[in-house]
């Protein structure tokens, strides 16, 4: 249906709005997974030696949703940026 749509010639406005929602989803969807993969390598054995315990000992324990927030922050603001260096791996696995 999408492509129907963006195939017709006087529909210029819908193929840039189309290939605006794309964007905007391809954004998101990327960003829900790197903010989920952000948590993936931390171990959930209570373990304090990890880099989320030495950049803000409170959010390693907090409740996960809490912890969503954060990763898909860093994954919006590493997409969209330059980048930081405010956050720094501690393990060889991070």
């Amino acid at each position: 249906m999408m492509e129907r749509l963006e195939e017709s010639n006087g529909a210029v406005h819908i193929k840039k709005m189309m290939r605006m929602m794309k964007s905007l989803f391809l954004l998101f969807f990327v960003s829900h997974m790197l903010g989920c993969l952000f948590f993936l390598f931390i171990p959930d054995d209570g373990s304090l030696g990890n880099w989320l315990y030495d950049y803000n000992p409170e959010l390693s324990l907090s409740d996960p949703f809490t912890k969503y927030t954060v990763g898909l922050y860093w994954a919006v603001i590493t997409i969209s940026t330059m980048g930081y260096g405010d956050v720094v791996p501690v393990t060889h696995n991070e």
